[in-house]
């Protein structure tokens, strides 16, 4: 009894040298390289920056105020400088809204106004050569062929959402991505810690052996090639001990990288769930989202090429619309008298039209159409082949998930089994009836049970990080 708590002692003091009084949970590690990894931080900032882009597209169904405001001094000869004058001095202001709406209409409302001087006129054939004239005009256009029904605003729309989306589902893809790797090496540390802990329980439990049998040979009461295989499992355990360590250190820099650190010690606590937890969490795999983030990624990329295709096809058409505008004006012989007769409906103006505009080059716009529908093919396939693969890849993974819980419960059992051996084989052969070397080699397969267990169990854990990516990151807040 005093041989088992000094080696759990030896153990115990292992993990505080290394846990220097602070637990490290996952989802504080997560949270850690979140925090600090330039990767994981920039893809997921790119990821909420393609998010908010996606409203983008909707802009051009905004208004828009515009204004225009200019002088002219005009001092070229005339033919008839009685009329015309001699100089004409000209300023003009305009500002008003514009919109474009879904289905194709565009319209300008506007308010202008200008005054005139005519200098060097005759006033008795002129009598007012200053004068100020204001406007209020609607303008609207209504295309009817290319265009029409607004298809390209509404595609314009469609393929800049749909690409700034396939962005920020890459993006969140690929910071899943990091910090799935993070979690592995979380588990990775954490496994070999155990390990190296259970190596020094058996180590202790050996060097106690060796001590005993070194005692018993002084004495005359024990055989000298004891002693020898006493010493001969303290080295191989040594070595294991040294292989362990080494195998913790590259674990400790990789879970260090993944946080920022080029430091090779880890002064948290990091520690492997207990088996129960293991097989809880693995009997109970989280719901997957219909499409993995880089699936709907390559989906959206998808739908933003036949946005594309559907807009070269529209631009390529003629380009038939419908316009017409409407005013009011107002004249006067100052600024004033005109902007107060601005509403007057005396004199309007009227104006309505037809516009036609026919492309000519007919085999260089085949020939890009030809490319999109290309591209669209080979973005359609790739999507078919990346939805297909997620689909295998998350039934590989969930056999996985079983195999390594069937696993888990039987690796237990023979864990219990060679402890229940070994214990036997040391009540024998306190008793004289088994050998030393028989109680060495019942010790070395109960220590491999043991890492094997921890083994298997990192296993599983870096298994149910990699389920994870089948989920949304938006919703799995620091983990």
């Amino acid at each position: 009894m005093r041989k088992v708590i000094a080696a759990c002692m030896a153990a115990l003091c292992f993990l505080s040298a290394i846990a220097g009084g602070q637990v490290l949970e996952l989802d504080g590690y997560l949270g850690q390289v979140r925090e600090k990894n330039e990767s994981v931080k920039g893809a997921l900032c790119a990821s909420m920056g393609a998010e908010e882009r996606s409203a983008e597209g909707s802009l051009i169904f905004s208004p828009r105020l515009f204004s225009d405001v200019y002088t002219l001094d005009d001092k070229r000869e005339t033919l008839m400088p009685s009329f015309q004058g001699t100089e004409t001095q000209f300023a003009y202001g305009v500002f008003g809204v514009s919109r474009v709406t879904r289905f194709g209409l565009a319209g300008r409302l506007y308010y202008g106004i200008s005054t005139t001087e005519l200098v060097g006129v005759n006033r008795l054939y002129i009598p007012g050569p200053k004068f100020s004239d204001s406007n209020i005009t609607l303008e609207l256009a209504q295309p009817l062929w290319q265009n029409a029904g607004g298809s390209q605003y509404k595609n314009s729309e469609r393929y800049s959402s749909a690409q700034a989306k396939a962005g920020m589902y890459a993006k969140r893809y690929e910071a899943q991505i990091f910090l799935m790797s993070a979690e592995t090496k979380f588990w990775k540390l954490a496994a070999a810690r155990e390990s190296i802990a259970t190596i020094i329980t058996t180590l202790e439990r050996t060097k106690t052996i060796l001590e005993f049998n070194r005692n018993k040979a002084r004495r005359g009461l024990a055989d000298t090639g004891d002693v020898l295989q006493a010493e001969a499992m303290v080295q191989a355990r040594n070595l294991d001990l040294v292989r362990a360590r080494s195998e913790e250190r590259q674990a400790a820099r990789e879970f260090n990288a993944m946080r920022t650190s080029d430091s090779d010690a880890v002064d948290d606590d990091v520690r492997l769930h207990s088996n129960e937890e293991v097989l809880s969490m693995l009997s109970v795999v989280a719901p997957r989202v219909e499409m993995r983030n880089d699936v709907r990624a390559a989906e959206l990329g998808m739908q933003a090429l036949t946005a594309a295709f559907e807009i070269s096809g529209d631009k390529t058409r003629p380009d038939v619309s419908v316009y017409a505008l409407t005013s009011l004006n107002a004249h006067g012989s100052d600024l004033a008298g005109a902007m107060a007769a601005a509403f007057d409906t005396g004199h309007p103006y009227y104006v309505a039209g037809l516009k036609l505009s026919v492309p000519l080059e007919f085999n260089r716009a085949a020939s890009v159409r030809e490319g999109y529908s290309k591209e669209i093919e080979g973005a359609r396939l790739q999507y078919r082949q990346k939805k297909h693969d997620q689909d295998m890849e998350w039934k590989t993974l969930v056999n996985r998930m079983r195999d390594v819980r069937e696993a888990l419960l039987a690796a237990d059992a023979l864990r219990k089994a060679q402890l229940a051996k070994l214990e036997n084989e040391r009540a024998r052969q306190k008793e004289g009836r088994s050998t030393m070397f028989q109680v060495f080699a019942f010790e070395q397969e109960y220590l491999a049970s043991q890492l094997n267990m921890v083994a298997l169990k990192a296993n599983a854990l870096a298994l149910i990080a990699q389920a994870k990516t089948y989920q949304d990151i938006a919703n799995r807040g620091a983990q």
